[in-house]
């Protein structure tokens, strides 16, 4: 059955027999209108108001408008729709199924239509993308004259309309329908001459029904209408389009294209099957790395759906580049810049070398400048466990990569990436520009199994299918040895691997299991794992070493394998894994922090913690400073206020960062007692500093005022004279904002003076 409520050409509603429903005169086809347009969100009654009678109503046009209320009430219930129109404090709401409204089903299919065609389910893409412009029957609300309300939305699916003819058309294109495909283009490039995409895909389709003359003679009139006209160039994927045609590329003709090598390392890995559009996508985003025309793909998938495989496998496919693989690591706090940190030195990024405050535009530059130094591939691997400050240079270098010959490909878990996760910017950034794509790489079809499982395997692809779900990673594990009974669970099949082993290799694969990060040469070294040792743990098949270290082939694996410690047991190993650490003198505070909560040790998760959360401000990476410090709290000894007090004055700070300034203002209120109970009345004074600045921007100027006085009275009275001078800089700042200039400016030249008595460059940064 079609949509109840149409808006996609003139307004409609159809009852549930699919009959037209009359909806009367002006007003309550534009009440109805504007509700629609709305849908799911209250609109004030004066606002309805004002679109329906315009900028001077009448006296009673209030109450007309809940007569119409009234009366579009009475027609939805006539034509039996799903839809509620609710009043709500002043406000009336449509409530309406997506399904209902025509728009909203257009959006659907279409974002499914893209997605079969991304997984190379062509035919499906090109039925639901079809599909989808046949919803279409005119101009958004075309009968009600553009009204100002539907100016936005009707732009936006305009705009979304020549996305599905797009991907409509690549489909058709990909499927071998370029002769039927040309009347169409023709009719779009006349209706949209400054779209460029619609030009390009017309010349393909020309060049592959054998009219080259034809073909070359678009690209040529686009030429030169976008410089008669706009005074612009083409862009480059018609220039380059332009130039194959001429030399007659090989690479423009239509090839039904090999399945992709298996260029995975070791037995557990599956040859790739049913990858070979998204294997396209991320080749030409290796290509055009090459050409300084980079690209952003995002490849999300479940663990084992082939997501490194895939994106092996078209490094290698497309042309040579520098390849730098990143990767982020399952700490309970993320480490602050984690995976960029791993290829600073492939990169020749010394910024986290320094021992200095680092502010994040100058970390995103040097990134970018150390990438683009050759043409590049940067792989970043596992998002989900991505952290918020490399998500910051991410979308930093995403913005940027289509004028650089570098490309960035990332892969995560969708499952596992909420409306909340730190990644979540990123990916919507992804989803708006030109050069992003994003990929899901779902599970087998039966057919895929069977592929996989190859003609030598005798089980049946069905009973496989339904076992693995269609996990590539799943199929190969149970199918690993065709004499087996298939196993009851992929965990049986991956502990399989570990029978014969000895207890002692036993136990450093449970100690590997707990250790979200690689295990290097010198940390091997402290936990006795020698060459032998590492001969026989490799033999598993579970583990793969690599030049920076030893980690899990999977993350699967490593599951697998946590699964057997017991819970009395990890508190033990986390300790001896921080021991090895804290030897090597290589482990990072986060990782350390990380092992020292797993082992219930409470003094050095403290200090580790503590000086994780320093790291991260220092590097910029505040949200991680604050889960940091939170951490050392957790584990702080009570009985020291004083020392309990700074760091939640430091937590305080790190919070005001994040722009978490209630949580900011409470946890620096805290430590007013803390530090009276210290005695402290340098910690009191430098508290009362910078509560009062919280409070201004929490928009209580006279609070603000009143703290800053305090901090100016018990510094004045203590004879804190650099406290006194950051207290006074603060009441200055707030003077001033109040416009009493002989105030601030007297108290600048007080605290000028005790700058510079005391060489502080900077006052009221927190207790002296």
């Amino acid at each position: 059955m079609g949509p109840a409520f149409s808006m996609l050409g003139p307004l409609e509603v159809r009852s549930t027999s699919g009959e037209l429903v009359h909806l009367g005169g002006q007003k309550p086809r534009g009440l109805l209108a504007m509700l629609l347009v709305h849908r799911g969100r209250p609109v004030q009654a004066d606002r309805l108001v004002h679109a329906l009678w315009g900028e001077s109503p009448s006296a009673g046009a209030a109450a007309t408008l809940r007569s119409h209320v009234v009366r579009v009430r009475r027609l939805l219930d006539e034509a039996g729709t799903r839809a509620r129109l609710e009043s709500r404090s002043g406000a009336y709401v449509l409530l309406v199924d997506p399904e209902d409204v025509d728009a909203d089903r257009f959006e659907r299919l279409l974002t499914e239509g893209r997605a079969a065609s991304a997984r190379g389910h062509l035919v499906e893409a090109e039925a639901l993308l079809e599909e989808a412009l046949g919803l279409w029957r005119g101009e958004v609300l075309s009968d009600l004259g553009a009204p100002d309300y539907a100016v936005a939305p009707a732009a936006d699916l305009a705009e979304k309309r020549l996305l599905a003819h797009e991907a409509c058309l690549d489909v058709q294109l990909a499927l071998g329908r370029h002769v039927d495909a040309v009347p169409a283009l023709q009719a779009l490039v006349e209706e949209h001459p400054f779209r460029e995409r619609f030009a390009a895909q017309l010349v393909l389709a020309l060049y592959r029904s054998g009219r080259q003359a034809d073909a070359l003679a678009v690209a040529a009139a686009t030429r030169a209408r976008l410089a008669d006209e706009l005074g612009l160039d083409p862009g480059s994927e018609l220039q380059e389009l332009e130039a194959a045609v001429l030399r007659q590329s090989p690479a423009l003709d239509l090839v039904d294209l090999p399945p992709a090598r298996d260029v995975a390392a070791g037995p557990s890995w599956p040859p790739l099957v049913e990858r070979h559009a998204e294997r396209n996508v991320l080749v030409s985003a290796v290509a055009a790395a090459a050409t300084g025309q980079g690209r952003c793909v995002a490849v999300a998938g479940d663990a084992g759906a082939g997501k490194t495989a895939l994106v092996k496998a078209a490094c290698i496919d497309g042309p040579p580049l520098r390849v730098l693989r990143g990767q982020c690591d399952p700490l309970t706090t993320p480490r602050p810049y984690g995976p960029l940190r791993d290829i600073a030195a492939a990169a020749g990024v010394t910024v986290w070398d320094r021992d200095a405050e680092l502010v994040l535009a100058e970390i995103c530059d040097e990134v970018v400048s150390g990438l683009v130094t050759e043409p590049t591939v940067l792989v970043i691997e596992d998002l989900h466990w991505v952290d918020a400050a490399t998500v910051e240079v991410l979308r930093f270098i995403a913005r940027r990569c289509a004028a650089l010959q570098l490309s960035l490909i990332v892969t995560y878990r969708d499952h596992e990436v909420g409306p909340q996760h730190p990644a979540r910017p990123f990916l919507g950034d992804l989803a708006r520009h030109e050069h992003g794509t994003a990929i899901h790489l779902g599970p087998l079809s039966v057919e895929g199994v069977a592929t996989l499982l190859g003609p030598d395997v005798t089980m049946d692809a069905a009973r496989v299918h339904q076992l693995t779900g269609g996990n590539p990673f799943f199929v190969v594990e149970v199918c690993s040895d065709p004499d087996r009974p298939l196993p009851s669970s992929i965990r049986d099949a991956l502990l399989d691997r570990t029978t014969g082993l000895s207890p002692d290799d036993l136990r450093f694969l449970q100690l590997a299991a707990l250790s979200p990060d690689r295990l290097d040469e010198a940390l091997l070294r402290e936990l006795g794992v020698d060459l032998q040792a590492l001969s026989r743990l490799e033999a598993t098949g579970l583990l793969v070493a690599d030049g920076s270290g030893l980690s899990y082939r999977h993350e699967l694996a490593r599951q697998a394998v946590a699964s057997t410690i017991p819970t009395a047991g990890e508190p033990h190993l986390h300790a001896l894994m921080l021991d090895a650490l804290e030897r090597s003198g290589h482990g990072e505070p986060a990782l350390l922090t990380h092992h020292a909560v797993g082992a219930i040790d409470k003094e050095r998760t403290f200090i580790h913690a503590c000086a994780a959360a320093e790291d991260a401000g220092r590097s910029g990476a505040h949200s991680e400073a604050v889960a940091f410090f939170e951490i050392a709290l957790r584990h702080q000894d009570r009985d020291d206020p004083a020392g309990r007090a700074e760091l939640l004055h430091r937590l305080a700070l790190e919070q005001y960062l994040t722009s978490h300034l209630t949580e900011a203002m409470e946890t620096m209120g805290s430590t007013f007692e803390l530090w009276q109970r210290a005695r402290d009345e340098r910690g009191l004074a430098s508290a009362y500093d910078r509560f009062s600045v919280f409070r201004y921007y929490a928009g209580d100027r006279r609070e603000a005022e009143t703290y800053a006085d305090r901090a100016v009275d018990l510094a004045a009275q203590e004879g804190l004279a650099v406290t006194l001078g950051a207290a006074r800089a603060t009441r200055g700042f707030l003077g001033y904002l109040r416009g009493e200039l002989d105030l601030a400016r007297s108290c600048a030249l007080e605290a000028a003076s005790v700058a510079g008595d005391s060489d502080e460059r900077m006052l009221g940064s927190g207790p002296a």
